[in-house]
């Protein structure tokens, strides 16, 4: 096994056609194999790290889920593959984020993340920034009120007043400061603090709606940057008040990620990325979702990414309608949510992968259960919606019986003691699923105290199990 970047090797019987200073680029690799051996070459160590773990992946190597018990490791005395591929990523930024998650939890996550070619790549900013440049520059504001949105008569809104331009120029400067302390930064989001309170000023209103304002300032900074750090971008999303596409041309270096959730009016996400391009955007998308809530009960079927289905039309046709980056909230909760990363992460390398996922899925059942296979997909049907007839069926008594009743069958069906630890880790989830049932259906409130003080001390117990977000 040869593995590494070209420049790791005196001479090659070929070149590859990498082309590693192009940022869109960085993660390719190249699988060949030969009489003697296999190549594993990559055009950045970042690379070469994913043609490793796809060449094990083709061996039989699984790690599905976060933590060591999801890991399927295969032995064998004798290794044998006929390859000859050539890979990059269909969507060059990858990033299924988790929030408020505990050391234990981060260290799994970033390992399977890793294994499973999650990558930022071509990362492009694109958080709520309105709030650290007014924590950065408090003085400026403390000494210029009016730079504040208007509310009421007052300047007194986490919003800026934008047709005002000192506070254009303030911000352009902390645009530079920023690229100063970081050169290597590819882009700087200049994305509206969430909510609503924006300035209610005329000079404002005369700009335009709320998107025209966001792109007002946005373009502004763009058109600085364009001249004093040339290759930079600026980053915003479609999103909220701002969704609707502007009146305005957008900067040619604005890039705009589409929020598949809060949008106004009218438009679905698939949607958004034509009547952006129609107002002048150039150059592909970003993607914000909202896979899953942090903070929510993690019950069956409760979340974006428990929806296989969804998975499966989402990622191919944003990326069909341009998109090429992808921002996910999700967290780290094996019970409802492992499977649909894992899933997530096949397809956004390959959208390809959307037309296996029958496939993909039967691979999980047999290499993470073997015998028990048949129990464990009645089970996760129940817990996600795997094929298109599959009932969104609310949690009930009967639900969670018939899931105690797969996971006890499959219990009965194998002796592997890995396969046990991968059932008994799902019985806890099932129990966590059955007390918050109980906590949900009570109305007395020393009761829901008791009910909810029994879930902690169950999620304390499984909180090394990874099965729910337990931080």
């Amino acid at each position: 096994l040869a593995v590494g970047t070209p420049r790791d090797f005196g001479a090659l019987p070929f070149q590859p056609d990498f082309a590693p200073d192009d940022p869109s680029r960085r993660e390719e690799y190249l699988l060949r194999s030969h009489a003697a051996g296999v190549w594993l070459l990559g055009a950045t160590e970042e690379a070469v790290a994913h043609a490793v773990w796809d060449f094990l992946h083709r061996l039989g190597y699984r790690h599905f889920f976060p933590g060591d018990i999801w890991e399927i490791i295969l032995s064998s005395s004798r290794i044998e593959a006929a390859l000859d591929t050539f890979q990059r990523p269909d969507y060059v930024s990858r990033n299924l984020r988790s929030r408020f998650i505990g050391e234990h939890d981060a260290q799994a996550y970033e390992l399977w993340q890793r294994r499973n070619r999650l990558a930022e790549g071509q990362a492009m900013a694109g958080g709520h920034i309105y709030g650290a440049i007014l924590r950065a520059r408090k003085a400026e504001f403390d000494r210029h009120p009016e730079y504040l949105g208007l509310i009421e008569g007052e300047r007194k809104s986490s919003k800026f007043c934008i047709a005002n331009p000192g506070l254009r120029r303030l911000v352009v400067d902390y645009a530079l400061d920023y690229f100063t302390e970081n050169p290597d930064a590819n882009s700087i989001s200049m994305e509206p603090s969430d909510g609503g309170d924006w300035c209610e000023c005329a000079d404002c209103a005369a700009i335009g709606g709320i998107s025209d304002r966001a792109v007002t300032l946005a373009n502004t900074v763009a058109a600085t940057l364009a001249e004093r750090h040339p290759g930079k971008h600026v980053g915003m999303l479609a999103y909220n008040l701002h969704s609707e596409p502007p009146s305005i041309t957008p900067h040619p270096l604005l890039r705009i990620s589409v929020a598949a959730g809060y949008l106004r009016g009218g438009y679905r996400p698939e949607e958004m990325f034509a009547a952006w391009r129609a107002r002048g955007v150039q150059g592909d998308f970003g993607v914000f979702e909202y896979y899953c809530n942090t903070t929510s009960r993690f019950t069956p079927r409760g979340q974006r990414i428990s929806d296989l289905v969804y998975l499966q039309h989402t990622i191919p046709l944003f990326h069909a309608q341009g998109a090429r980056r992808m921002v996910a909230g999700t967290a780290v909760a094996n019970g409802p949510v492992g499977l649909g990363a894992y899933m997530a992460a096949r397809m956004l390398w390959d959208v390809g992968e959307a037309a296996r996922m029958p496939e993909i899925y039967s691979d999980f059942l047999e290499r993470a259960f073997g015998a028990a296979r048949e129990p464990m997909d009645a089970f996760y049907r129940l817990v996600y919606r795997v094929d298109d007839f599959d009932l969104n069926l609310p949690v009930t008594d009967d639900t969670i019986g018939r899931m105690y009743r797969h996971l006890d069958e499959a219990l009965k069906r194998t002796k592997d003691r890995d396969t046990v630890r991968r059932i008994e880790a799902l019985l806890l989830y099932t129990r966590f699923v059955d007390l918050c049932s109980v906590y949900e259906r009570l109305d007395d409130d020393e009761a829901r105290l008791a009910a909810d003080t029994d879930i902690l001390r169950h999620v304390w117990r499984m909180r090394t199990a990874t099965m729910v977000n337990t931080y």
